[in-house]
């Protein structure tokens, strides 16, 4: 079975040559038919994939977080026995990193608090319903219609 891309190009040559004038039609019904088989196919390729990515994910958050408890009792535990490392099929380090905890931010000397300049970004939302609602356009803005599926 030909490529969506080959049957598109022929369902257009196809209809090219019926506004031209010659009957093509059961050639057309023909293609429509493989376009729809190939489409159905396809969208539900995309449902597959998209739920798969999904579970994946999930899957991958609860591995970090089963890693990021056994991590923490690895730690508890060789701190409790007084270990600083284990040596095995892999070898474990209990190594103590130093970090600063602040309690009291309006306590800290000037030469150690860091300005951070306030950062701004366009309000897309607001211009779109800016449109939706007038129908004018913001300033410096221009609204794109873009076509996407939706696959049920």
């Amino acid at each position: 079975m030909p490529n969506l891309y080959e049957l598109t190009e022929t369902y257009e040559r196809l209809m090219a040559l019926l506004e031209a004038g010659e009957d093509f039609t059961y050639a057309l019904e023909d293609i429509a038919g493989d376009i729809e088989t190939k489409v159905d196919s396809m969208a539900g390729l995309v449902r597959y994939l998209e739920t798969e990515s999904g579970r994946l994910k999930a899957k991958a958050e609860a591995q970090e977080n089963t890693a990021r408890r056994l991590r923490l009792a690895i730690v508890q535990s060789m701190d409790a026995l007084g270990l600083a490392h284990l040596r095995g099929t892999n070898n474990v380090h209990l190594q103590s990193t130093p970090h600063v905890e602040v309690v009291d931010p309006l306590a800290l000397p000037p030469e150690y608090i860091v300005e951070i300049p306030a950062t701004s970004r366009p309000d897309k939302a607001a211009a779109l319903k800016f449109w939706r609602e007038t129908g004018g356009l913001v300033p410096g803005t221009e609204i794109i219609q873009s076509k996407h599926i939706v696959i049920r």
